[in-house]
């Protein structure tokens, strides 16, 4: 097949490079053409700070992925204050990362025409954090227990009672805030927070403890959820199909090499003073929930089973102000599209 300069000029980026991927392509003029385009700029707005749970997405920036499929990343950072939707929404980048499903089907519930179409983890590494000698290793454990919880907390704390019929009744809940202190201190014998986080910085200070994440327990849950308004989807189709192709292959890096991207995000954010021994551990850590258990699913692909019951659950506490199901919030077809284009 002979293309002319003219019929190249035509393409979309996500044909040129499905083109190219398949070898209809000359290999010589695909590799220049594409190299020598000035990469498209795209702003992700982030969750949380830029930190490990962001890895593959920092593997594709250092190993230049983003840039060779035609887009380079900005990273907008998120923090405690900061909704990633409502961020969106306002327009501080067209595509960004949610904490779950379950955030997402509340915001399009809400009102705003959100679509996911991926997630770095299929599993959630949020759960219950317990002193190993107090250890909480299964809802029934927490039952007389003071359970420590942020407000954002309780719903998802709710959901896993309800699984395991039972109630906050059966427990003393205690407000608490960031700090997991009240937990070592032992004001508190239950503390909501992170396998990646609180749970590594607690055994690095010598503290033993236990972590019942609320995947394990019946509140299955995705973390690192990749959205985008409809309309922006429709507008960057191709910018974020080469984006999720980067991604891909970014992740692909990251899973055989995550002290090297631990390293790179230690160097690229030197304002956060991150530790470079505890990032490790901590992009080491995340690997672990990137897959479900017993499913063999494409990277960044949704597990769809999951996440309609996380959707399900939200319900049946009452807290989706319209209906919403998982054929509503999802389009798998950009993914589709990326993996054509990776070949």
């Amino acid at each position: 097949m002979t293309i002319s300069k003219f019929s190249l000029a035509g393409l979309s980026r996500r044909n040129f490079m499905a083109l190219a991927g398949a070898g209809t392509v000359a290999a010589g003029l695909s590799g220049r053409a594409f190299a020598q385009a000035e990469p498209t700029d795209l702003a992700v707005q982030l969750n949380w700070l830029e930190t490990a749970d962001f890895a593959p997405a920092f593997a594709a920036e250092m190993m230049g992925y983003d840039v060779a499929h035609g887009i380079r990343q900005s990273f907008v950072p998120g923090g405690p204050q900061i909704d990633p939707i409502q961020s969106v929404a306002g327009g501080s980048a067209p595509v960004g990362f949610a904490a779950s499903v379950g955030q997402c089907a509340l915001a399009r519930a809400s009102g705003i025409p959100i679509k996911i179409f991926g997630a770095f983890n299929r599993t959630s590494p949020i759960g219950l954090i317990s002193l190993a000698e107090n250890a909480i290793t299964t809802p029934a454990d927490a039952v007389g227990k003071r359970i420590g919880l942020q407000g954002g907390a309780r719903l998802a704390w709710s959901i896993i009672l309800k699984e395991n019929a039972l109630s906050e009744g059966d427990m003393t809940i205690v407000p608490v805030a960031g700090d997991v202190s009240p937990l070592v201190s032992k004001q508190v014998d239950g503390f909501w927070g992170s396998a990646v986080n609180q749970h590594i910085s607690l055994a690095r200070a010598g503290v033993p403890n236990h972590i019942m994440t609320r995947s394990e327990v019946g509140a299955p849950e995705h973390f690192g959820v990749l959205f985008a308004l409809e309309s922006t989807l429709a507008e960057r189709r191709d910018d974020i199909v080469a984006w999720l192709a980067a991604l891909v292959e970014g992740q692909r890096y990251y899973m055989g090499n995550s002290d090297i991207v631990a390293d790179h995000i230690v160097a690229r954010s030197p304002a956060l003073q991150l530790n470079t021994e505890q990032l490790r551990e901590q992009s080491a850590a995340i690997i672990s929930f990137i897959n479900v258990p017993g499913k063999d699913l494409p990277l960044l692909r949704l597990d769809e089973e999951g996440g309609a019951q996380a959707i399900s659950q939200l319900d049946a506490q009452g807290q989706l102000p319209s209906p919403v199901s998982l054929a509503d919030l999802l389009d798998g077809s950009l993914l589709d599209e990326a993996y054509a284009v990776l070949g």
